[in-house]
Protein backbone atom coordinates (compact mmCIF):
# COMPACT_ATOMS: atom_id res chain seq x y z
CA UNK A 1 0.00 0.00 0.00
CA UNK A 2 1.44 3.54 -0.80
CA UNK A 3 1.57 6.01 1.74
CA UNK A 4 1.25 8.97 0.69
CA UNK A 5 1.80 12.24 3.60
CA UNK A 6 0.54 15.38 4.39
CA UNK A 7 2.29 18.18 5.76
CA UNK A 8 3.11 17.38 9.12
CA UNK A 9 1.32 14.48 9.63
CA UNK A 10 3.34 11.05 10.57
CA UNK A 11 2.26 7.26 9.95
CA UNK A 12 0.32 5.88 12.94
CA UNK A 13 -0.38 1.95 12.91
CA UNK A 14 -3.76 1.15 12.77
CA UNK A 15 -6.05 -0.15 15.03
CA UNK A 16 -8.57 -1.98 12.23
CA UNK A 17 -5.75 -4.06 10.70
CA UNK A 18 -2.62 -2.77 11.35
CA UNK A 19 -2.20 -0.95 8.34
CA UNK A 20 -0.40 2.67 8.04
CA UNK A 21 -2.98 5.29 8.71
CA UNK A 22 -2.28 8.64 8.52
CA UNK A 23 -3.60 11.41 11.65
CA UNK A 24 -5.99 13.41 10.38
CA UNK A 25 -8.14 16.46 12.20
CA UNK A 26 -11.21 13.83 12.69
CA UNK A 27 -9.71 10.87 12.68
CA UNK A 28 -7.20 8.39 11.10
CA UNK A 29 -7.67 7.75 7.20
CA UNK A 30 -6.85 4.21 5.77
CA UNK A 31 -6.09 4.20 2.49
CA UNK A 32 -8.75 6.91 2.37
CA UNK A 33 -11.03 5.63 4.46
CA UNK A 34 -11.26 7.54 7.91
CA UNK A 35 -11.27 5.00 10.85
CA UNK A 36 -13.15 6.94 13.28
CA UNK A 37 -15.93 7.49 10.92
CA UNK A 38 -17.99 5.23 9.25
CA UNK A 39 -18.31 0.96 8.59
CA UNK A 40 -15.59 -1.21 7.84
CA UNK A 41 -15.12 -4.71 6.50
CA UNK A 42 -12.33 -6.63 7.66
CA UNK A 43 -10.93 -9.98 7.74
CA UNK A 44 -11.53 -12.00 11.24
CA UNK A 45 -9.54 -14.88 10.92
CA UNK A 46 -11.08 -17.17 8.58
CA UNK A 47 -14.19 -15.15 8.09
CA UNK A 48 -15.49 -11.33 7.56
CA UNK A 49 -16.56 -8.73 9.61
CA UNK A 50 -18.33 -5.57 9.61
CA UNK A 51 -16.79 -2.90 12.30
CA UNK A 52 -18.03 0.80 13.14
CA UNK A 53 -14.95 2.90 12.38
CA UNK A 54 -13.22 3.31 16.15
CA UNK A 55 -14.25 0.51 17.64
CA UNK A 56 -12.41 -2.52 18.73
CA UNK A 57 -15.83 -5.04 18.64
CA UNK A 58 -17.34 -5.98 15.15
CA UNK A 59 -20.75 -5.06 15.07
CA UNK A 60 -21.32 -8.58 13.35
CA UNK A 61 -19.27 -11.76 11.81
CA UNK A 62 -20.12 -13.49 8.81
CA UNK A 63 -18.41 -16.47 6.74
CA UNK A 64 -18.13 -14.99 3.31
CA UNK A 65 -16.85 -11.18 2.52
CA UNK A 66 -20.05 -10.69 0.24
CA UNK A 67 -22.56 -11.33 3.28
CA UNK A 68 -20.53 -8.87 5.23
CA UNK A 69 -20.64 -5.87 2.86
CA UNK A 70 -24.09 -6.32 2.20
CA UNK A 71 -25.00 -5.89 6.15
CA UNK A 72 -22.10 -3.00 6.15
CA UNK A 73 -23.86 -1.08 2.99
CA UNK A 74 -27.10 -1.71 4.97
CA UNK A 75 -25.44 -0.16 7.96
CA UNK A 76 -23.72 2.75 6.54
CA UNK A 77 -26.76 3.52 4.51
CA UNK A 78 -29.08 3.77 7.68
CA UNK A 79 -26.09 6.24 9.32
CA UNK A 80 -25.61 8.26 5.76
CA UNK A 81 -21.84 7.07 6.61
CA UNK A 82 -18.95 6.08 4.32
CA UNK A 83 -18.25 2.30 4.46
CA UNK A 84 -14.96 0.62 3.56
CA UNK A 85 -14.03 -2.64 2.00
CA UNK A 86 -10.26 -4.19 3.12
CA UNK A 87 -8.61 -7.06 1.46
CA UNK A 88 -6.92 -9.59 3.32
CA UNK A 89 -4.09 -7.95 3.48
CA UNK A 90 -5.54 -4.58 5.57
CA UNK A 91 -5.36 -2.73 2.25
CA UNK A 92 -8.63 -0.90 1.15
CA UNK A 93 -10.58 -2.96 -2.14
CA UNK A 94 -12.98 0.10 -2.42
CA UNK A 95 -14.99 2.53 -0.56
CA UNK A 96 -18.60 3.87 -0.88
CA UNK A 97 -20.22 7.03 0.74
CA UNK A 98 -23.66 7.28 1.61
CA UNK A 99 -24.04 10.61 3.46
CA UNK A 100 -21.43 12.56 4.58
CA UNK A 101 -18.66 12.17 2.44
CA UNK A 102 -15.47 13.26 4.49
CA UNK A 103 -13.82 14.14 0.75
CA UNK A 104 -16.22 15.32 -1.00
CA UNK A 105 -15.90 16.03 -5.08
CA UNK A 106 -14.78 19.54 -5.96
CA UNK A 107 -16.96 21.42 -8.54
Amino acid sequence: MEVVTAAGLEPKPGRITGATVLGSASGYAIGGCVEEQGQHVVPAGDRWAVRKGGSDRATAIFDTQREAIARGREIAKNQGVELCIHRRDGTIRSKSSYGRDPNPPKG
